[in-house]
């Protein structure tokens, strides 16, 4: 068990692909939720206000270091599975992306729906969101391969 755990995080990986991955994540991310793109509309359905999102500016280098290193994390992971697989292409990565997404990322999206009763439009705003950013996370990843 050791060994086979040891060769899983041992994989050849490339650290600059990682490192880009979650760069591009977190554009991604930026772009996604700016008022003039779905921002305005997530703050709503979240109930977020005008006077809570201000607030959150104090910690926002904070935020934003733990969001990259999320996406860090989340890129290494992706690349692992990028590894394993073989992926090196676009559809590689784009597949990679939308599979990590549909079995992993979207669950846990409807599980919001469902049991913190948050809208169904927020699940749309939210899981499209998750489906763009792993696929360009991998797709960044398996061309770097």
């Amino acid at each position: 068990m050791v060994l086979v755990i040891n060769q899983f995080f041992m994989m050849d990986v490339n650290m600059l692909s990682i490192v880009l991955a979650a760069v591009a994540g977190m554009i991604v991310g930026m772009t996604w939720y700016t008022p003039k793109i779905f921002g305005a509309q997530w703050m709503k359905l979240a109930g977020v206000t005008p006077e809570m999102a201000e607030s959150g500016k104090k910690n926002m280098m904070q935020s934003v270091g733990i969001a990259f290193f999320a996406n860090l994390v989340s890129a290494y992971v992706i690349a692992q599975f990028a590894a394993i697989s073989g992926a090196t292409t676009v559809v590689d990565g784009v597949m990679l992306g939308f599979w990590l997404w549909l079995g992993l990322q979207m669950p846990i999206n409807i599980g919001q729906v469902l049991w913190e009763q948050r809208p169904w439009k927020i699940f749309a705003i939210n899981g499209a969101y998750w489906l763009v950013s792993a696929i360009v996370m991998a797709t960044v990843i398996t061309l770097m391969r």
